[in-house]
């Protein structure tokens, strides 16, 4: 009797199309393994966010799907892969960190210890929290579960250096633990953490590899140019 080798999980966009006043995205199509960091990177309004809606299965594309494992996404395939964090605080602000794990992931919802938060942190509602740290609460949050993919929608917007820096640990973390991080981004020195980029302009992928082909400048140069 033969074993059979477990294989890595896969996402597969398949002829992704969307549009609000006019197209967002027109026939997208690519895959994600597991394993590795992807940017989706574009100007704003540029559909980047609503692609990862989609694959997120938040928002139906008008045609098109988007497959895991071989099979069309649904609720609870979506829930047992993916983790997704959007750009705005999705947490309860009113409640504490600690309430706020227990609705989000169950009363018996435990974060590692490598995640964890100080008992102080634990106790304060998510209003007192600065930015960066609420951010930081809705990522750990959306990890608890251990998803397959963590999907982040611009997850350092806005912050100052010091949580984009703790962010970036924590997306390079995930990665060595052997898992998929897909993220959203304009910024050229984000788009360095990944392993491949999709760069998306008037609903197409207008270039795809990985940014440590070229230098920093070289790169920031051709994507600006690309993009703008």
């Amino acid at each position: 009797m033969q074993l059979r080798m477990k294989t890595n999980i896969m996402i597969n966009v398949v002829n992704v199309t969307k549009s609000y006043k006019s197209k967002v995205l027109d026939n997208i199509s690519f895959d994600i393994e597991e394993g590795g960091i992807i940017c989706i990177a574009g100007r704003n309004g540029s559909g980047k966010s609503t692609l990862l809606r989609i694959i997120a299965s938040i928002l139906e594309p008008d045609s098109g799907e988007i497959r895991i494992d071989g099979t069309k996404i649904n609720s609870k395939l979506a829930k047992k892969h993916l983790g997704y964090v959007a750009q705005k605080n999705s947490l309860f602000e009113e409640l504490t960190v600690k309430d706020n794990i227990k609705f989000f992931t169950g009363v018996n919802g435990k974060l590692s210890m490598k995640y964890k938060f100080d008992e102080d942190i634990l106790q304060k509602k998510i209003y007192q929290l600065s930015d960066g740290m609420r951010k930081r609460v809705n990522i750990l949050v959306s990890l608890i579960n251990n998803p397959d993919y963590l999907l982040m929608d611009e997850p350092t917007a806005n912050l100052d250096l010091y949580y984009k820096k703790q962010i970036s640990d924590i997306i390079m973390e995930y990665k060595r633990s052997g898992k998929t991080i897909v993220f959203t981004s304009h910024d050229v020195g984000e788009m360095f953490l990944c392993d491949k980029l999709y760069a998306l302009k008037d609903g197409k992928f207008i270039f795809s590899g990985a940014p440590q082909t070229l230098g920093r400048n070289e790169f920031a140069d051709k994507i600006y140019d690309m993009i703008k």
